[in-house]
C-alpha cells in the first residue's frame, strides 16, 4: 500500500486518497483553513492512518465536504471548531479516540453501511461529538460501539436548512456500550429505533421534539431533567434481567406510550405527564412510581408486574387510581388486592420500628394498637376471600366455620343426653338453620316462645362466635360476587 505524505499532497492541491497509508510523523498534523483553502472537498477511501495525531482546527469553509470511507485509524483524530457543509464517516475501523467538537455542519453522518456488516464494523473507541450545530441532517445509524464511551453533548440539531420534515436525526440500529447524551437540543423529529444498549445509556438535560425509542434492545437507559415537547414512544423494548428504564425530573407535553415494553425495572420519579400515557400490555419485574402527576388518563390495561409483592404501596395506589379513572374494573380489582398486601407489609414494618422506639418519639401510644387491629382485619379478609375477590374461598369458609361452631354447640347442648345416631336429623336441621344469622332461637327448647335458652352456658361461646363467622363469610361471599359491579 502506497505511503503518503498528507501535508505535501494537500499543498499540491490533491483532494482524494484511495487505498493509501497516511503516515503522520512527529507531533502530528494540524490542518487549518489555509491547508484546505484551494480544494472544495477532501475524501479518504480505504486508507490507513498511522503514526501520530491528526487534527482539523479552525476551518471556516461552509461549502466544504470532508469524508472518511472504509478507513482504519491507528491514530487519534480531532476535528475542532470547523464549519463544513458536510462531514461524514462510513465503515471506519479504529482503536483510538475520535473527537469532533465546536463545529457547524449542515450534514453530518457517522455510520456503518448495513446490518450484515455489524459484526465486522465494530468499534472499540471513545467517540466524542460535542458542541456542534447541525442544521440539515444527522445520521448515526448502524454505529456499533461495542466498547469504549460515546459522548454526545451540548449539540443543537435542527432542520433549518433541510427539505426533509421527518426523521431528520437518526440513531437507528446503533449499538452503544456506554453512551451519554448531555444537554442536547433535538429540535426536529428524532429516531433511536432498534438501538442496542449493552450497558448504560444516559440522557440528561436534553430537549426533544417528536422522538421514537421503539424496539430497543435494553441494557440500562436513564432520562434526567429532560423535556419532551412532542409525542414520545418507547414501544416493544426488550430487556434482560439486568435491564432498567428510569425517568427522573422530566416533563412530557404530549402523548407518551410504553406499550408492549419489557424491562426488569421501570422507575418514574417526579415526572409530569400533561397528556395521555399508555402502558398497555407492558411487562416489568419491578416498577416504581413516585411524586409523579398524570394530568390526563394513564392506561395500565393488562400491565404485568412479576414482583408486584416487592413494589411499594405508593406505586400500587397510583396504578390503581389510574385504572379506576379509566373504568378498568378487572385490573382495578387485581391492584386493589396488591394494595392491601402492600399495606400489610407496611404495618408489619412500622410495628417493628415502633417496638424499637421505646420512648414513643416517632409514634403515639395508641398507634400500634390501631395498626394491629388493621392487620388483624386484613389477615382475616385475606384468608376468607382474598379481600372480597374469591367467592369460592368465602363459601368454603362459611360452610366450614358454621360446621365447626355448630358441632361444638351441638355437643355441649347434648352432654347430659345419651348418644343416639337418630339425632343426625336434628343435627342436619340445626346446622342448616344455623346459617340464619338473625335466628337466635334454640330448637331444643321448643316452647313456642321466641326466647334464648340453653342447656349449657358454655355453648353460648361457639354459638355467638359461629354466628359472627358465618355472617362475615356470607358478607365476603357477596362482596366477591359484586367485584365487577360499579
Amino acid at each position: 500500500m502506497k505511503i503518503t505524505n498528507l501535508e505535501k499532497e494537500l499543498n499540491d492541491g490533491r483532494n482524494e486518497f484511495i487505498g493509501e497509508t497516511i503516515q503522520i510523523s512527529g507531533n502530528g498534523i494540524f490542518l487549518n483553513e489555509n491547508s484546505l483553502l484551494f480544494i472544495n472537498n477532501l475524501s479518504f477511501h480505504d486508507c490507513i492512518f498511522k503514526g501520530s495525531h491528526l487534527e482539523f482546527e479552525d476551518i471556516n469553509l461552509p461549502d466544504f465536504y470532508l469524508g472518511f470511507f472504509d478507513c482504519r485509524f491507528e491514530i487519534s483524530l480531532d476535528i475542532k471548531n470547523c464549519n463544513f457543509k458536510r462531514l461524514g464517516f462510513r465503515d471506519i475501523k479504529s482503536n483510538k479516540s475520535i473527537y469532533i467538537s465546536e463545529g457547524h455542519y449542515k450534514n453530518f453522518f457517522f455510520r456503518n453501511n448495513s446490518l450484515k456488516e455489524k459484526e465486522v464494523n465494530q468499534l472499540s473507541i471513545n467517540l466524542s461529538i460535542c458542541n456542534l450545530t447541525i442544521t440539515e441532517r444527522i445520521e448515526l445509524d448502524y454505529l456499533n460501539l461495542i466498547d469504549g464511551e460515546f459522548n454526545f453533548s451540548n449539540n443543537i440539531l435542527s432542520n433549518l436548512d433541510s427539505e426533509f420534515k421527518d426523521k431528520i436525526i437518526i440513531f437507528e440500529n446503533s449499538t452503544f456500550c456506554n453512551a451519554k447524551f448531555l444537554e442536547n437540543r433535538f429540535l426536529t423529529p428524532t429516531s433511536f429505533e432498534e438501538m442496542e444498549i449493552i450497558e448504560n445509556c444516559h440522557f440528561e438535560s436534553c430537549e426533544f421534539q417528536r422522538v421514537n425509542f421503539n424496539n430497543l434492545d435494553l441494557g440500562k437507559i436513564n432520562f434526567l431533567d429532560c423535556n419532551f415537547l412532542d409525542v414520545f414512544t418507547l414501544h416493544y423494548a426488550q430487556g434482560d434481567l439486568l435491564s432498567s428504564i428510569k425517568f427522573e425530573n422530566c416533563n412530557f407535553d404530549k402523548t407518551v406510550q410504553f406499550n408492549r415494553t419489557a424491562s426488569a425495572k421501570f422507575e418514574i420519579d417526579n415526572i409530569q405527564f400533561k397528556n395521555i400515557v399508555s402502558f398497555q400490555d407492558s411487562y416489568f419485574e419491578l416498577i416504581k412510581i413516585d411524586r409523579s402527576i398524570f394530568e390526563k388518563k394513564a392506561f395500565f390495561d393488562d400491565i404485568k408486574i412479576k414482583k408486584i409483592d416487592q413494589c411499594d404501596r405508593r406505586t400500587i395506589i397510583t396504578i390503581k387510581q389510574e385504572l379506576q379513572k379509566a373504568e378498568n374494573k378487572i385490573d382495578y380489582n387485581r391492584f386493589r388486592v396488591y394494595e392491601f398486601n402492600a399495606y400489610k407489609k407496611d404495618i408489619q414494618k412500622k410495628l417493628l420500628e415502633f417496638k424499637n422506639d421505646k420512648h414513643r418519639f416517632n409514634h403515639r401510644k395508641r398507634e400500634p394498637i390501631q395498626l394491629k387491629r388493621d392487620l388483624f382485619v386484613l389477615n382475616i379478609s385475606d384468608i376468607i376471600s382474598e379481600y372480597g375477590t374469591d367467592w369460592k374461598r368465602a363459601f368454603k369458609f362459611t360452610l366450614l366455620s358454621g360446621l365447626t361452631a355448630f358441632t361444638l354447640f351441638f355437643i355441649l347442648e347434648n352432654l347430659d343426653k345419651s348418644f343416639n345416631l337418630n339425632k343426625w336429623q336434628d343435627f342436619i336441621y340445626g346446622y342448616l338453620r344455623f346459617f340464619l344469622i338473625t335466628d337466635f332461637k334454640n330448637e331444643y327448647y321448643d316452647t313456642g316462645e321466641s326466647i334464648l335458652k340453653f342447656n349449657c352456658f358454655l355453648s353460648l361461646i361457639p354459638f355467638i362466635l359461629g354466628k359472627i363467622a358465618v355472617a362475615f363469610g356470607i358478607y365476603e361471599m357477596i362482596q366477591s360476587f359484586r367485584k365487577f359491579k360499579a
